[in-house]
């Protein structure tokens, strides 16, 4: 077999390691994501039992929010009249609820996933991981493009 040809089939298997990579990344994030649906100027709560670590939660709406995560204590975090949000919140354990109100009077559909904040780090290595080989797999495929048309040039 031409050089050219198993650089460009080494190119080709890094560029679908690459997506394997990123789609095993984006399922792991999504398997959390609760999808909640406001009527105009509703609340919703969801309930957390946390063991002790530090967190953080992603919110995103379709449109303007205001949250509350709090405890038996107290308000720990609150926005007001946000779309999205990312918010770390270190140290906590125990039950905690996210109320969510709908700002505006038409309904909106809100994401949230709150993770571990080494987990959410692991997530970005992976999308970081999966890029880096990406490129490396674009490279090799032109590489082994250029070769293939020198090989071909030499044998005309």
């Amino acid at each position: 077999m031409k050089k050219g040809v198993v650089v460009l089939l080494v190119g080709i298997i890094l560029l679908v390691s690459a997506i394997g990579i990123f789609a095993y990344s984006g399922s792991y994030i999504g398997e959390n994501v609760k999808n909640i649906t406001l009527n105009g100027n509703e609340t919703k709560s969801i309930e957390y039992d946390l063991k002790a670590g530090n967190y953080a939660f992603v919110l995103s709406s379709s449109g303007k929010i205001s949250y509350i995560f709090e405890n038996s204590t107290g308000v720990v975090k609150e926005e007001k009249n946000i779309t999205q949000a990312t918010v770390l919140l270190d140290n906590l354990e125990g039950k905690y609820t996210l109320k969510i109100t709908n700002m505006e009077n038409e309904t909106v559909t809100v994401s949230v996933v709150l993770k571990e904040q080494t987990s959410l780090t692991n997530l970005g290595m992976w999308v970081l991981a999966s890029g880096g080989i990406c490129l490396v797999g674009i490279i090799v495929i032109i590489v082994g493009i250029v070769l293939l048309v020198k090989e071909r040039k030499k044998g005309e």
